[in-house]
């Protein structure tokens, strides 16, 4: 699996100016596809999602599959967003290891941008994904990635 931080990087090391770009036009972008195992196999799944500091946070409702099997499993999430200087659209993959956040506080515009889209009432819960490993593919790699790691 090829999966560069940044051209000429090796995986798993970052510049401070690539880690800065990369959060900016996170914070924008707001829907990706989250890719998790389950009791079926691999699974992908399209979600919205808020940047939450050094967080993401996916809200997702009670009925989710993924709430059952993504908590403390290695996920992945694809933000296709234009990047670099030429502003060629990438796939820009975050991995970790995900954590359900039900006990914490999320900020006021990351809960409004969160509860935009469910109907009052339903029981919701927020699937968190680290920052920690964010890589940029070009669309010829994709072909090579699974969705989880």
């Amino acid at each position: 699996m090829i999966a560069p931080t940044e051209r000429g990087r090796a995986a798993g090391t970052r510049s401070p100016g690539a880690a800065t770009e990369r959060r900016a036009w996170l914070g924008h972008q707001g829907e990706g596809r989250l890719g998790y195992r389950s009791g079926r196999g691999p699974r992908s799944v399209v979600v919205r999602f808020a940047l939450a500091g050094e967080d993401i946070r996916i809200r997702l409702p009670e009925y989710h599959e993924a709430v059952g099997y993504a908590p403390g499993q290695q996920v992945c999430l694809q933000v296709e967003a234009p990047v670099g200087p030429r502003h060629q659209l990438e796939t820009v993959v975050i991995r970790g290891q995900a954590r359900l956040a039900d006990g914490e506080l999320c900020s006021v515009e990351d809960d409004a941008t969160l509860d935009q889209h469910w109907p009052h009432g339903l029981t919701t819960h927020d699937l968190v994904l680290p920052l920690t490993h964010v890589a940029v593919l070009r669309q010829d790699q994709l072909l090579h990635e699974t969705g989880t790691g």
